[in-house]
């Protein structure tokens, strides 16, 4: 987002709904961390602040499942009209 606050709110709130969606599903409870969100190392670029959460799974079908859960939720996406998300599975550089 090109808003400070609107990025660290929205990143806020998805930090909270990864939490929520780790303890809601038996099968996220004990195969998935959650990290964060914490501003990026680039925290500005292009005109946008960034954050991050890293997601660690014991499996790739856990953390595809996850994933999907996350992204898929249509309350969670209009919550958040405005801002961007990007997955990036096993990133190579963390910056």
């Amino acid at each position: 987002s090109g808003d400070e606050d609107t990025a660290s709110r929205h990143a806020d709130l998805t930090g909270e709904r990864c939490v929520f969606l780790q303890a809601e599903k038996e099968e996220f409870r004990h195969n998935i961390s959650i990290l964060g969100p914490v501003e990026a190392s680039l925290y500005r670029m292009g005109g946008n602040y960034r954050w991050q959460i890293l997601v660690k799974a014991k499996t790739p079908s856990s953390l595809n499942s996850f994933i999907k859960c996350i992204s898929s939720d249509a309350v969670f996406a209009k919550a958040h009209a405005g801002a961007k998300m990007a997955v990036d599975i096993d990133p190579y550089f963390m910056m």
